[in-house]
This record gives structure tokens, sequence and C-alpha cells, in this order.
């Protein structure tokens, strides 16, 4: 394997470098947009792990494909009277050592006259072994930075983390601009503003539900730059994307031309953004000076996070072209035959891998095979396995070969699994059999993995008379293969089992745990099975137990009868038996329920690790036996203070899957809505809502003296409980602050999207809202109606004199969301028509837009459409001729 690695990241390096230096030239002198320029690198970084992947595929298939041309061209051996005459020779040579010869091996590999198959030459052999010594270690240094460079990703992703939990809600004014500033930027995404004082500069990360967070001493003027810099980096998904380089990077660190092409990255998407600032705003020396006050302030650098202060080096260019007023601000988005370029560019990317500076099977012959001498070791028994995958997948006729066999890892027991067809040579199997009882061990061993496995049912006693084999490592691999083929050959189950439970007596502890691992692999609840793993509950290595424990976990409920076993074992001298014995008795539910005094015991264990194993079987056992639950629920209750984070997070998710409905449960889970770890309280909201409908007393007692960071968790809580929450949103909306009451109304807007039978409760709550005095909740409770299709004439009417409003984003959304309420709006649309001169385009976009989408009366509708045909705005005639269009067909 390491060679094929190595091979691959040789030949990916240099097929890289043509496109890094193809890039650079492009870039270089092209005048394009500056989002072009950025899609291009970005386009050549993703290339490179693609790459790697294409020199491991695309050699195998050129393979492949003359090994089935092999085939054809000695198909005339099939018609020979005796069709194991060359195929398989078993010769006795000088020394009494049969070998093995199999057909279609390179002409370079025949034994010579006199010499034994299995001769080596001394040098070639320790040539060949300190190639593989040296690849062997390279590929572990590569894993090992690799490892490194992974775990510095993670822990700059928990940093983001912390920090993202430890900042707090930002003023109303900062909530208002960032709202505005999304709906002029066209971000539909939520985007959670928050203030940080372990920062010296904002900084944005998130995807799904980005994040910006601002230092404390951030000024309102700051914050508008600041917001629109930020926002431009969400709106692009600069944060997935900059994470993608950083995986990328930690796989290829050591290709140099990667470091240029992230730098090159970096300062692009930074200048993009630069550029969106000083569209929006057109504050240019503004914008610089906050730059170099956020620069000045400190430079605590977050990783993998996107804001200023980053590459101070470039500071000096970047003020320079943010304060040149002649500079052309080139922000054109991508071209439909830029972006046909782009994917021809992958299409074309197979063949440039098959263009390799180390051909793969030139570099295994020269550096990885074995020497010219030894003619007929492993490398030809790895052919005869090749050749019984071939055959297989082509369906030749051939004495020698098995019929298709499903991969590893096929259809899991209790599903359909097709059939494994047997045509086997049965003199083929006898030579394989004996040759088995002669042949050295390195021989061996390639057999039973290369060929016996790739055979099938047909080779099962095969690989049970084996397992008498006086080599551990063959022993071991017969195993393996017993295993291989049991996921996929159903008659062959017993038999295998049988074999299996052989192995698990063996001398070796590594063969009896391979043997427990394959029973566990293959799915088998059979008595035999399940009595040796019975068995392995009481082996004497600790390995050994655990693999027994884990594998009757896997089983599950079909391997109740260990339930006893599994009693005994939770007396065990190991810590990690004992976990594993308590995960496998939550497996297996009701039946488990006279653990539970011993899991209770458990649970208070001065381990971390022991007490989260408890809860997490004690939570198991009182989902599926209710009876247990009064005695459960006090311990998981208690579990909530529990120091470790992750127990109490697991106590939390506990309490929700056992519907816990005591008043102690539902006040101990709203108390930990202020825990100091975010998956602790996202784990409670989600619990509450499963409770549901029993814990809105509660919730609404929480609501009426909490802050509001406590009643923004209720309002999540409550989207998770439904309709039954209606009512205490509404008395919600009248008592909190406007920020809460915002949330509120996105909290009712899914409410009303999930459950239809809400939207009559939910329509009230939203006109009422309409009239409040704050921008943000009438647009938000414009924009929510729309979403809910509400379609009661209130409602419609509402709508039609929100139109008026003087707020032109409230115009807009109000005009949108009678669009989308569609043709039950018909008596909206005189109101719609008279906005059709407004001043804003955007308006009028949405005009146009909810006209075609309402579609009568025609008499009006048309007419006002074809009007806009005349419209100052190109993107509104657009718009309106394709509303003509879909209102003819």
């Amino acid at each position: 394997m390491s060679k094929n690695i190595l091979i691959a990241l040789l030949n990916c390096s240099w097929q890289w470098s043509i496109i890094f230096v193809l890039t650079w030239f492009i870039t270089a002198r092209s005048r394009k947009s500056n989002i072009m320029l950025y899609a291009l690198w970005f386009v050549a970084l993703i290339s490179f792990p693609i790459l790697f992947g294409l020199n491991n595929i695309v050699p195998g298939i050129s393979i492949t494909g003359s090994q089935i041309t092999n085939l054809f061209k000695n198909a005339e051996i099939r018609q020979r009277p005796d069709p194991m005459t060359n195929n398989l020779v078993i010769k006795s040579t000088e020394t009494k050592t049969q070998n093995l010869m199999l057909s279609n091996v390179n002409t370079e590999t025949t034994p010579s006259s006199g010499k034994s198959l299995f001769s080596t030459s001394g040098a070639q052999s320790s040539i060949l072994k300190q190639f593989r010594l040296w690849a062997d270690w390279l590929l572990c240094l590569w894993g090992l930075v690799i490892f490194g460079l992974v775990i510095r990703i993670s822990l700059g992703l928990w940093r983001i983390r912390q920090l993202k939990f430890s900042a707090y809600a930002a003023d109303h004014q900062y909530q208002d601009l960032c709202h505005r500033l999304c709906d002029q930027l066209n971000i539909n995404q939520t985007v959670t503003l928050r203030i940080s004082d372990q920062i010296d500069a904002p900084i944005s990360f998130g995807w799904r539900f980005p994040h910006i967070l601002i230092p404390k001493t951030t000024t309102l003027d700051q914050f508008e730059l600041i917001a629109v810099h930020e926002l431009a980096h969400i709106r692009r998904l600069d944060w997935p994307a900059n994470l993608i380089t950083q995986i990328i990077g930690a796989f290829f660190f050591f290709h140099p031309l990667f470091y240029l092409a992230t730098q090159r990255l970096t300062e692009m998407r930074e200048r993009i953004c630069d550029d969106s600032v000083i569209q929006v705003t057109d504050h240019r020396t503004d914008y610089a000076q906050c730059l170099l006050d956020m620069t000045n302030s400190g430079n605590r650098q977050i990783p993998l996070a996107l804001g200023l202060n980053h590459h101070k080096s470039k500071l000096q260019d970047r003020i320079k072209s943010i304060i040149e007023i002649d500079r052309e601000i080139r922000l054109q988005p991508l071209k439909l035959s830029q972006i046909f370029g782009i994917i021809l560019f992958f299409t074309l990317l197979p063949l440039l891998s098959t263009a390799q500076l180390v051909p793969v099977r030139t570099a295994q012959l020269l550096l990885f095979t074995q020497a010219t001498d030894q003619r007929l070791s492993t490398n030809n028994i790895s052919e005869a396995g090749k050749k019984v995958k071939d055959v297989k997948s082509t369906a030749l006729p051939t004495p020698l070969l098995a019929a298709a066999k499903p991969v590893r890892g096929g259809t899991p027991k209790g599903k359909f699994r097709s059939p494994v067809k047997q045509n086997v040579n049965k003199e083929f199997l006898n030579h394989l059999s004996s040759t088995l009882q002669t042949a050295p061990e390195e021989i061996r061993l390639q057999i039973v993995t290369k060929v016996l496995d790739e055979i099938g049912e047909s080779a099962v006693p095969i690989l049970i008379a084996v397992l008498n084999d006086e080599s551990a490592k063959v022993r071991n691999a017969a195993v393996d293969a017993l295993g291989k083929i049991g996921e996929s050959a159903e008659k062959a189950e017993p038999e295998i089992v049988s074999g299996l439970a052989k192995a698990a007596t063996d001398e070796s502890d590594k063969i009896r745990r391979n043997a427990i691992e394959e029973l566990g692999d293959i799915n088998s609840s059979s008595p035999e099975a399940i009595s040796i793993l019975i068995k392995g509950l009481g082996d004497q290595s600790k390995d050994i137990r655990l693999k027994s424990a884990a594998t009757i976990m896997k089983i599950g409920l079909p391997a109740k009868s260990a339930v006893p076993a599994l009693m005994n074992a939770l007396g065990d001298e190991s810590d990690s038996v004992r976990r594993k014995v308590m995960s496998a008795l939550g497996e297996m539910g009701s039946l488990a329920r006279s653990a539970v005094p011993k899991l209770i015991e458990a649970s208070k264990d001065k381990s971390d690790k022991t007490r989260l194993t408890a809860i997490e079987a004690l939570g198991s056992i009182g989902e599926t036996e209710g009876s247990i639950n009064n005695q459960i629920t006090p311990i998981l209750i208690d579990a909530l203070t529990d120091e470790n984070d992750d127990i109490r997070r697991e106590a939390a998710d506990e309490l929700g899957d056992i519907g816990a409905t005591s008043p102690q449960a539902i006040s101990a889970l709203i108390r930990r809505l202020h825990d100091d770890e975010g998956d602790v309280r996202d784990e409670v909201i989600e619990s509450l809502g499963q409770i549901g409908k029993p814990a809105l007393s509660e919730l609404k007692k929480a609501s009426i003296y909490g802050s509001d960071e406590t009643n923004r968790m209720i309002v999540q809580v409550f989207i998770r409980i439904g309709l039954p929450a209606v009512t205490l949103l509404n008395e919600m909306m009248k008592n909190l602050s406007d920020q809460i009451r915002y949330e509120i109304i996105d909290a009712l807007g899914d409410i009303g999207e999930d459950d239809p039978s809400a939207v009559a409760s939910i329509e009230p709550i939203l006109i009422t809202a309409l009239a409040s005095q704050s921008e943000d909740i009438r647009r938000n409770a414009t924009e929510e109606l729309g979403d809910i299709k509400a379609s009661s004439k209130d409602a419609i009417r509402v709508l039609s004199n929100v139109l008026l409003d003087p707020d032109k984003k409230i115009r807009r959304k109000a005009a949108e969301a009678l669009g989308e309420i569609g043709q039950v709006a018909q008596i909206a649309v005189p109101a719609l028509t008279n906005l059709l001169d407004d001043d804003s385009k955007g308006v009028r976009l949405e005009v146009v837009e909810a006209l075609g989408k309402i579609g009568s009366p025609a008499q009006i509708v048309i007419p006002a459409l074809v009007r806009m045909l005349g419209d100052s705005s190109d993107e509104v005639r657009d718009r309106a001729a394709k509303a003509i269009r879909q209102l003819s067909n």
C-alpha cells in the first residue's frame, strides 16, 4: 500500500505543478474580474487531491483492462482435455519442494531450467527490503505530519467554538444594521452577531449558521464598514472554502507551491471583500483608517476564522489599493462561459492523471516487486487472485476460477444477499490443498489471502483445514478469509461459524480475538456463535473479553441469551471491559432491566467514562422499559450537575428519550439552559422539545423571570414543541424586548411552515406585529406571513396596506409575501400595480414577480406587466418578460 501511495503522491505533485504554472501565467496577464481570478486559483487548489485520487484509480483501470485482454488471448486453454495442465502445475524439484505455477505470468518471470521456483537472489532481496523499509518510513512520517496538522485544525475549530459560546449578544442598533446590510447584500442565511472581549478585530465563521464576532470597543460607524467586509465573506462562502484549503494543506503540506497558491487566494479574497465595502459604502478613507485601527489594537490571531487583521505584511498594499480612487473595482460574477470552462477543466483531470512521471506499473516492477530469480513466489499468487477477480467480473468460462462474489462489507444479515455461484474446478482445489501442506509459509499465506478468499464458499473446507497450520500468520489469515466469505455466503454460514468456533479456541490470543471479531462482521446470531461469545466473556485475555462484549453489542437483541453472562461480566476487573458490557446490556433493552441496580451504582463511579457509559445504558433500557423510569429519572437529574460536559449532555439527551415528564426533571433541564457548554444547552433544548406539552407550564415560569438569553433558548424549545406552544409565544410577544420578539416571529414562521394546521393560530399574532414601531419586526412579520402562506382575507388586506409602508425594504417584503401566497391574493393586485412606479428597483422587481405568480385578473395583470417592459432597469424588464411567458403557458 505504501508504495502505491508514494508513487501517486509523486505523480500528482508534478501534475499539479503544471496546473499551478498555467494558473499563475493566466492570472498574471488577465484583466478579468477578481472573482474570476479567485475561482481559477481555488479550482487549481482543489485539483490537487482530485489528482491524487485519480492517480490511484486511472492506472488501476488500465492494469485491469490489460489483465482481461490477457485472459482473452489465452482462452484456447479452456479447450484442452486437461484443464489444469497450463494453469496449475505441481513440480518436484531436487529439494522436494512443491512449486505453484500459474498461467499468464509475465515472460520475465518464467523459471529458468534447473532453478527452484522459490530461489531468491540475496543481493536483490536485500535491496528490495531496503526499498520497502524506506517507503514504509516515508509513509509513516507523512501520516504523522498529517495527524499533527489535523489536530491543529481541530484545535482551531474548538477555539472558535469557545469564542462563540463566551460571546454575548450585541446591542439592538448593531443587530438592526446587520439585518439591513444582509438584505442589501442579498444574504438569505441567518447571521448571528455577537460581541467578544477575547478578540482584537472582527472575525466571521460558519457556513449554514454564520457568526460575526466584533470587539467590544467597536463603534457603530466602524461596525458598518466591518459588517460589510465580514458579510461579503459570508455571502461568498469564504469560511468553508478556507477550511477546505486548510484540510488540503494538511495532506499536501510538502509541496512548496501549495503555500504560494494559498497566499494568492488569501490576498484576492481580502481584496474582493475590501472592494465590496467600497462598492456598498463608498467610504474609502474611513475604511482604510478602520483597518489601521483594528490592526494596531492587537494581534491575537484566531485560527480558521476570517478577519480584518490577517497578513500584516500585506497591509500597506491593501491600504494603497483601498484609497486609490482611479482603480477599477471588478466584482462581476462568473459568466456562463467561465463556469463551462471550469467544468471542462475538471473533465480533463483524468487525462492529465495518465501522464505519469513514474508509471505505477513500472515502479512496482523496478522497486517493489520480487527479484527476477524469485520467479513464482508471492507475485504469481497475487496474479492468481487477480485472475479470480477478473474472470468473475467478465463472466469468462474457466475451470480455475469462481463465479462473482459480493465484496466485503456488503449486504448485512437479515437482508437479501445475492447467492454466491460456485464453479471452481475440484482438481484445482485439490492442488491448492496439497500445496498448502508443503509450500513455504509465505506462499501458504499468499494462497490464503490472494486466492482462497476470492473463490468463495468452495474454499471454506480448505480454510477450515488451514486453521491447523503451524504458522499463526497463516491461521489468522484463514480466519480473515472465513469472515470475508461469511459476509456474503449465507448458505455457508453454519460451516463458517463452526470454523470460527474452532479458531476461538486457538492458543494465540490474536487469533481468538480475530475469530470473535469476524463473528460480529458476519452478524451471526446462531446459538453456536452466541455460545462462542459467551465463552469469550470469560477468556483470560482482557482484549478477547472486550472484543466479545463489543461483538454482542453489535449483534444486539438477537444475542439476548448472553444477558446472564453480561450480568456476570459487570464484575470484570477491567474498567474497559465493564464499560463495553454496559453498552451491550443497553442494546438488550427491557431484557436487561435486572441490570439497572448495578448500572445505577456504576453511574456514581469515579471514572468519567464509566459514569457516561452507565448513563447511556440506563437511558437505552428506559426507552423500552417504561416501568423503570421512576428509578432512572433521579439518576439522570443528578447527572445533569456532573462536572463532566459529556455526562451532562448525555443525561439531558436520555431524559428527553425516556420522556421524563415530572416537574423535577423539567425544572432540572430548564436550569441547564444556562450551562457553560453549548452542546449541553443544545441537547437540553432538544429534550425539552421531545417532552413537549408537559413542559410548557415550567417553561412559562422560566420565561417570566428569565433574561433575554434564557428566553431566546426557550423560544428554540417552543419551535420544537410546535402548535401547543403558540399561545405562550403570543404572551411572550407582549412582554419582552424587541430583540426577543424578532426571534419569536421567526419561531412562529418555522412552526407555521412545518405544521399548516398552526397557520390559523399564528396569523393574528403576525398581523398584530405589523403595527410595531420597529422596522425590523414589521419587516420580519411581513416575511413570515408570506412564508406560512397566510391566505385569510385579513392577512391579505393587511399586507396590501403594508405596501404603503415608508420603508422600501418592508414594501418589498410585502410584495414578496403576496407573491408567495399566490392566486388567493387577487384582491391585492390593484395595490400591487400602484407600486409599479416605485422609486426602488428592488420593490418594482418584487411587484412584477408577485403579479406573475398571482396571475389574475388577467385584464389587470397582463397590461401592467407589458407596461414594465419599458422600465428603465434591464433586470425589471427581464423579470416582466419572464412573468408574461409563464402566464402564457
